[in-house]
């Protein structure tokens, strides 16, 4: 048997992938940070496509991809995947960091309030302590009030050392 073993692909033409992706982004953009389940996730997605949209289980498929979230999160700055809760629901962040230091700033100042909660994207993680990790600086010291997705800890990063580098000029 000359057949590959099976391996779960992306099956849309490159077009409409392209197309997917920045829907996707344009909903994390949107949002800022969004935790729902997947049949409404894809209700959105098709909202924001139109007419010209799959169906939602042509989306639903196409979200679920590892290959798809990984891309997402590398390429297009933004974090897709599932929950550890009982609901199963899934998130979606916009890693995307604001351009003016000034509003970087200040995002690094802002708390949420809720301790179970990640200081990048807000959302909410109640009872999950295992999936928000305390932020370290660069001496390996916890910072105090900071627990981030893993996901969220590059973007933090990223935006700790942009405000840093703006201090110094």
């Amino acid at each position: 048997m000359d057949e590959a073993p099976f391996a779960p692909t992306n099956r849309f033409p490159p077009q409409l992938t392209a197309v997917l992706m920045s829907h996707i982004q344009g909903l994390a953009m949107r949002y800022g940070a969004l935790k729902t389940d997947l049949p409404k996730l894809a209700e959105l997605l098709a909202y924001s496509i139109g007419e010209a949209a799959p169906s939602a289980d042509e989306l639903m498929r196409f979200m679920r991809l590892e290959s798809v979230q990984r891309e997402l999160e590398s390429r297009w700055d933004v974090w897709l995947e599932q929950s550890a809760d009982k609901a199963k629901t899934w998130r979606l962040v916009n890693l995307a960091m604001p351009a003016d230091p000034q509003r970087a700033a200040a995002r690094l100042k802002a708390r949420p309030q809720q301790a179970d909660s990640c200081t990048w994207c807000w959302l909410a993680e109640p009872g999950h302590r295992g999936v928000l990790q305390p932020y370290r600086d660069l001496n390996g010291r916890a910072v105090g009030g900071v627990h981030l997705h893993r996901a969220c800890k590059a973007a933090w990063t990223r935006l700790e050392n942009m405000v840093m580098r703006s201090d110094e000029k």
